[in-house]
């Protein structure tokens, strides 16, 4: 029977990692895997017992930090200035610490079970926004669901366009005074 390392696992995850963000899910092969670690594919599935298995060890730990961040922010009342400050920063930080891993889960993730993350983020903030509108809108299942996928849409560019953490921050806190100034007239 073979020993597994630790130090050929996190040889596989890294370079799964660098692999997966680079062409994504589907054109990734374990065979592509476990050339670059320098190990046979068979030895690799004594680590991993398929690709998605492996996707999802890298995948997994940003999923549950960003949906937990998000669902936390989504369950405040949209009143003040400083909670748009809030948003775009913890959004910032999640992003920072994880741009690679969050463009994967958001665009690269077709066949995995991540392919529908962007649109359940969108969903998570369509309810939260038409929750909080006013009678002022006629359709609200409609405009929630603009608002959601454009902001959605708008953190993705902005995370596909940034150089530094800094910029990264500044741009989220443009989006999101832009989006919460223009929603406001809409709330309750």
């Amino acid at each position: 029977m073979q020993v597994l390392k630790d130090e050929v696992r996190l040889q596989i995850l890294q370079v799964a990692e660098k692999l997966f963000c680079e062409k994504g899910f589907l054109e990734t092969t374990t065979r592509g895997i476990a050339k670059e670690v320098g190990i046979s594919v068979s030895n690799l599935y004594l680590y991993y017992e398929n690709k998605e298995m492996l996707f999802n060890a890298v995948a997994d730990p940003i999923f549950h930090e960003f949906v937990t961040g998000f669902q936390k922010l989504m369950t405040h009342e949209d009143q003040t200035e400083e909670l748009n400050q809030n948003i775009s920063f913890v959004i910032g930080k999640m992003i920072a610490v994880s741009k690679g891993k969050f463009l994967l889960i958001f665009e690269k993730s077709k066949g995995t079970r991540y392919e529908g993350f962007r649109e359940e983020i969108i969903a998570l903030v369509q309810k939260h926004v038409m929750e909080q509108m006013n009678d002022k809108v006629d359709d609200k299942a409609l405009m929630s669901k603009i608002f959601a996928q454009n902001l959605i849409e708008g953190i993705i560019a902005v995370v596909k366009a940034h150089g530094s953490e800094e910029e990264l921050q500044q741009n989220l806190q443009h989006l999101t005074n832009f989006y919460a100034k223009g929603i406001r007239q809409f709330l309750k």
